[in-house]
């Protein structure tokens, strides 16, 4: 089973008579259990960078020749809600990264904008353009992801 979450991407609060120490943690905790129930193994697929939080597309229009002003720094972008130390947190069995991060960001900037193609649709979606050039690389992880433990 592939997984992608945004962990952080909202706040929580706890039902009455079930505190929850973590809702990110404990609430993917729950839910993986069960998905990995029968002995089905889980997969991540590495999450978006955080953007600058409102329209994207909006941000390029507004800055068609800056391509830093809709950017992010990757250590603000990736820091925000590790989706990897949640799911480490929340899942003791093996799973395995399908890793994009880096068709995302360089060692600075995570980019709104990568060569003509806008990365994202809105304000944290990747765009249907610039998943299909996300797609071979993703796939090109499968049979080593799938072949793990």
């Amino acid at each position: 089973i592939f997984l992608a979450a945004k962990p952080a991407a909202y706040s929580w609060t706890s039902m009455p008579g079930r505190p929850l120490a973590d809702p990110g943690v404990d609430g993917f905790t729950a839910a993986w259990r069960q998905l990995s129930a029968g002995g089905r193994r889980l997969h991540l697929i590495s999450g978006t960078p955080r953007t600058i939080g409102t329209s994207v597309p909006t941000c390029l229009l507004e800055h068609p020749n800056d391509v830093l002003a809709c950017a992010v720094r990757r250590d603000a972008a990736l820091q925000r809600d590790d989706q990897r130390q949640v799911a480490r947190a929340a899942w003791k069995g093996p799973m395995s990264v399908v890793e994009l991060t880096d068709r995302l960001c360089d060692a600075t900037w995570c980019y709104a904008r990568i060569g003509s193609l806008a990365v994202y649709r809105d304000a944290n979606h990747v765009s249907l353009e610039y998943a299909r050039l996300l797609a071979p690389h993703a796939i090109a992880q499968l049979p080593a992801v799938l072949r793990s433990p």
